[in-house]
């Protein structure tokens, strides 16, 4: 998604996940994937997209070791002002 759009839809998702539709859909329709409704049409917010694709990477990482930036200073850890 090169141009910056406030909603995805699920075609979209599908495509930044490399998953077909109808799993985009069904991840949708569970609530794992934040999701609003406008209408007959069910959208998902970009913010929200890449905040739930943030949190995501970070759990992942976390799963196999691996600290990022954020859990460092979360932990105090780099943070020579203490």
């Amino acid at each position: 998604m090169s141009e910056s759009r406030p909603f995805l839809r699920a075609r979209d998702v599908a495509l930044l996940l490399g998953v077909g539709v109808r799993q985009a859909q069904k991840l949708i329709r569970k609530g794992t994937i934040p999701s609003v409704r406008s209408g007959r049409s069910v959208l998902v917010p970009s913010l929200a997209w890449q905040a739930w694709l943030e949190h995501k990477s970070r759990e992942a990482l976390r799963s196999i070791g691996v600290t990022t930036s954020g859990d460092r200073n979360a932990q105090g850890i780099g943070d020579e002002n203490k």
